[in-house]
């Protein structure tokens, strides 16, 4: 061989020079955005089973909810695939400093998860649980394929088991203070169902993402669940019935509402249902199973329409400023989270006098409840209209800021210093470069 064939043949087995797949890129920033419009786009629950939802353009907007999490979780196993491919193929030394670095990632994160929380106003933060989705995924990184996705499907049942568990059996009579049901359990993120995401992110990586008939079967494959899996879950909502959360007169008239449940804004009524509809249940965050197999479904689909599109020359022009973003998600999901923290602030605390008097009112007609219901709606005005004014500026602000920070740096702002924390905890060994 010639010097310049070894070369090229050195540079081929230390793996591709570049630092970014475009379609994961594109992947993440349509995961944020999902999440951004789940969070902030006041909605009206989507049913299938009702036609005139399909063309209330609010009802759509919840088509994110959910989808886009599960699009996220995913994410973070397909990363950590790649961030595994060089220390496996060493192995040695390496393999233990690659689970070093992904303990430490991901308690980091879920520190960083946990801080959020206590500014977050009305949004379930997802840090936490995906920091220790980091954690769980460093014990499997030596996995097959096959065996991820054995684990992924046992890890998602476990999580159904356990929402039922939540739901189902009164857990203030074993945890008082709600933080194992909160976090690893129940809530809006149980751990073993991220857990089951990421894990069928790492096997779908090892698969051969980067082929396209690999990323042509993702997508076939996702849809087909996706459509499986809401078609039979129309049919589930027919056969279960479930109470609804109370609707804007019951909660005007100040009359109490069995099983309260505190979201931060308001306190609502909690839905129960029948087991056999929470076993079931396609309803976004709801844990059930064709809720489950409904978003691994959509998220394959994206993640593989992503990369298909990013082989061409055009959309890869066309989506740079998108790219960008997805390449900085922690900066963009705290910017995110902040940004909504300070509307919330100004168009939701500033209310609440009004708040009182709504829940003071207790009559149901006269001088009182009308003025109750007028502030009602001029401040649900108000609220919406702030809430889409941030969603849009954040879509278009978002993008361009990241283009020009990406000019300059690698790396986000908080993606560089969650390297040198992570650095600083595995100091003994060099910090693994990540591919996203």
């Amino acid at each position: 061989m010639t010097t310049r064939e070894v070369t090229a043949a050195d540079e081929r087995a230390a793996g591709p020079q570049r630092t970014r797949i475009d379609g994961i890129d594109l992947a993440r920033f349509l995961a944020i955005i999902g999440m951004m419009t789940a969070h902030l786009w006041v909605n009206d629950s989507f049913d299938i089973t009702q036609p005139a939802s399909v063309l209330n353009p609010g009802a759509w907007a919840a088509v994110f909810d959910g989808r886009s999490a599960a699009l996220f979780g995913l994410l973070a196993g397909v990363s950590v695939a790649i961030v595994s491919r060089r220390p496996l193929s060493l192995g040695g030394a390496e393999v233990p400093r690659l689970r070093l670095n992904l303990f430490a990632r991901g308690v980091v994160i879920a520190g960083i998860g946990i801080v959020l929380e206590e500014l977050q106003y009305a949004i379930a933060v997802v840090l936490t649980v995906y920091g220790f989705v980091f954690v769980a995924l460093a014990l499997v990184v030596r996995a097959s394929p096959r065996r991820l996705l054995v684990l992924a499907a046992g890890s998602m049942l476990l999580g159904n088991a356990s929402v039922m568990v939540a739901e189902l059996v009164p857990t203030t009579l074993w945890e008082p203070n709600g933080i194992i049901v909160r976090v690893f359990i129940g809530g809006m993120y149980p751990l073993f169902i991220w857990v089951g995401y990421g894990l069928a992110g790492m096997a779908v990586m090892r698969m051969g993402l980067a082929e396209p008939a690999v990323q042509r079967r993702m997508v076939a494959v996702g849809a087909a669940m996706a459509l499986g899996a809401y078609a039979l879950g129309a049919v589930v909502s027919r056969i279960w019935t479930h109470v609804s959360l109370p609707g804007i007169e019951e909660f005007a008239t100040g009359r109490p509402q069995p099983d309260v449940m505190d979201l931060g804004m308001v306190e609502i009524a909690t839905p129960t249902s029948d087991w056999q509809y929470i076993l079931l249940s396609p309803e976004a965050h709801s844990g059930g199973l064709l809720d489950l197999i409904g978003s691994l479904g959509v998220a394959l689909a994206v993640l593989g329409a992503c990369l298909i599109a990013c082989r061409n020359g055009r959309v890869l022009r066309l989506t740079g400023p998108l790219r960008a973003a997805g390449a900085m998600p922690l900066t963009i999901y705290i910017l995110h989270v902040l940004t909504a923290a300070v509307v919330a602030k100004l168009f939701f605390w500033q209310k609440a006098e009004f708040m009182e008097l709504l829940l003071s009112t207790q009559v149901t007609d006269g001088p009182e409840h009308e003025r109750a219901m007028e502030l009602l709606m001029s401040w649900l005005v108000e609220t919406t209209l702030a809430k889409w004014a941030l969603l849009v500026a954040s879509i278009i602000l978002f993008p361009a800021l990241a283009t020009l920070w990406r000019r300059r740096h690698a790396r986000g702002p908080a993606e560089e210093l969650l390297s040198r924390a992570v650095a600083k905890v595995t100091a003994e060994s060099p910090p693994v470069t990540w591919q996203r």
